[in-house]
């Protein structure tokens, strides 16, 4: 009686001469088909957002929203964490605005495995991107490697056509156009490296009359809304001050902003805890020390004994001596990752790929 594995060996046997597709039994998949691991994004809530320990290797990621909404400060958490791993990254800055001094607040080290790649146009960003995952597979790097793209909407096409002048419209779509083939040609690629791809990409108002409808969409096409395996949205909030001041004609000093981050997309995976807010700072990025204390007490890492007071293991505390706390614990980032590691024990996180090879 035909079974099965004959049905398997025709449709082998029959693509052998076609370098177009090609299968696999679903048991001899390997690893570099999967989600390997995650870098972490370094802020707690988003990880318990993703329900996962960081942003998928070997995928897409994309982070998008109006401006100065912390799109391009979370990547850099994450580039950081890379560094920290023993890895590195390539920052392709498309909008001329890599500011080194903001790097190093965020814990990247400039001098350390990094690369800022420049672009013209989307083209440039693509061309650079495709020649880099090349020499990545052609020097079988092992540690992670993130890139950063800053962003994808930040320049045009290119325009071959030279009777195109300033103030001409180009044809509409064609930036869409562009990203959409640029991203099917390294999205292969991007997984068989294990790169982590992070497009920062531009929000857009939306006008269509509808009430309840989102009021704002990304910039440059579906194609990395369809393709990519996580998408997060960054909504700029209010600013943070300081106290009010003493004098009424004293002016405030300014601390930095809400950020309210949604994850709307996450392949594979149930979204429980979708949306949260978080203090944007501008002297250190992310708020990250705040949102360990919340995402500890959410998943029962952190307790609390009563409404004013928490507790971690031997220490008990009030709200306002949890810097302190950190600091006893080794710092914020064996902070971050006791949280991680005690998360994904008590079934809060959920690694990227069970492998077992």
């Amino acid at each position: 009686m035909p079974s099965f594995d004959d049905l398997f060996s025709k449709v082998s046997k029959s693509l052998t001469k076609d370098p177009g597709a090609s299968v696999k039994k679903a048991g001899d998949i390997t690893l570099s088909s999967r989600i390997p691991y995650g870098i972490p994004s370094g802020i707690p809530e988003l990880e318990l957002a993703i329900g996962r320990p960081g942003i998928p290797a070997g995928r897409i990621t994309e982070f998008y929203g109006f401006e100065r909404s912390g799109k391009t400060t979370a990547a850099l958490h994450v580039l950081a964490s890379a560094q920290r791993a023993g890895g590195g990254g390539m920052f392709i800055d498309a909008e001329s605005t890599w500011d080194e001094d903001r790097a190093r607040q965020l814990g990247i080290d400039p001098d350390k495995n990094l690369i800022i790649g420049e672009v013209e146009n989307i083209e440039g960003i693509f061309r650079l991107m495709l020649t880099t995952l090349d020499h990545l597979v052609e020097i079988q790097l092992k540690s992670p490697f993130v890139f950063v793209v800053d962003s994808v909407t930040g320049v045009e096409s290119e325009i071959n056509d030279d009777s195109k002048k300033f103030g001409k419209e180009a044809r509409v779509g064609q930036d869409a156009r562009t990203i959409r083939r640029g991203v099917r040609l390294a999205h292969k690629k991007i997984a068989n490296t294990k790169a982590a791809v992070i497009f920062i990409n531009h929000a857009i108002a939306t006008i269509d009359g509808a009430m309840f409808g989102p009021k704002s969409q990304a910039a440059g096409g579906h194609s990395l809304k369809l393709l990519s395996t996580l998408r997060v949205q960054f909504t700029k909030g209010a600013e943070i001050q300081d106290d009010k001041p003493k004098d009424k004609d004293e002016l405030r000093l300014r601390h930095g902003q809400i950020s309210y981050i949604k994850v709307e997309k996450l392949k594979s995976s149930k979204l429980v805890f979708q949306n949260f807010s978080i203090g944007l700072l501008d002297d250190g990025g992310f708020d990250t020390v705040s949102s360990l204390l919340r995402a500890g007490v959410h998943t029962g890492w952190i307790t609390k004994p009563d409404t004013k007071s928490y507790k971690l293991g031997e220490h008990d505390f009030p709200e306002r001596d949890w810097p302190a706390v950190v600091t006893s614990m080794g710092g914020r980032v064996i902070a971050y990752e006791a949280w991680v590691k005690w998360s994904i024990e008590n079934g809060y996180l959920q690694q990227w790929c069970n492998w077992n090879g």
